[in-house]
């Protein structure tokens, strides 16, 4: 099992947009938060890249917005009616994008490897806002 934590708002992959001359271009923001990705891999595991079928978990946390917080006392409070499911984006596919695009050719030769995945998306209820991902290798017998 190999962890990594990515701290900070998550950011799901944008779309890539035209340049000046018809040229395809990946936003900056994008690619910022890929290489951000990369080197915390980097940082834990060396030049460790993984072969072989792989499983991948992510799970990121999103900042929860003020007005789901009381005020005064109950500042750091949850109310009663702020939503336990998190539906705001980034979406989940554009998440795996990022990360997986992240880790391409760093964590494991191409993202083809990753045979099963889950992406779950929460509220981060202590101010926390962060990726985690969990990769293991599967055993190929």
């Amino acid at each position: 099992m190999y962890l990594i934590t990515i701290p900070g708002d998550p950011l799901g992959k944008q779309r890539a947009a035209p340049g000046r001359h018809r040229n395809m271009y990946t936003p900056t923001k994008t690619k910022d938060y890929m290489r951000r990705v990369g080197s915390i891999w980097i940082a834990k595991y060396g030049g460790l890249i993984l072969s072989g079928p792989l499983a991948i978990d992510i799970k990121f946390y999103i900042r929860r917005p003020k007005a789901h917080y009381g005020t005064g006392k109950n500042l750091l409070k949850l109310k009663k009616s702020a939503p336990f499911w998190c539906l705001r984006k980034p979406d989940n596919d554009n998440i795996e994008k990022i990360i997986y695009d992240g880790l391409n050719a760093i964590a494991f030769v191409d993202d083809s490897q990753i045979v099963l995945n889950r992406t779950q998306k929460f509220w981060s209820n202590n101010h926390n806002p962060r990726v985690d991902v969990i990769i293991y290798k599967l055993t190929t017998n």
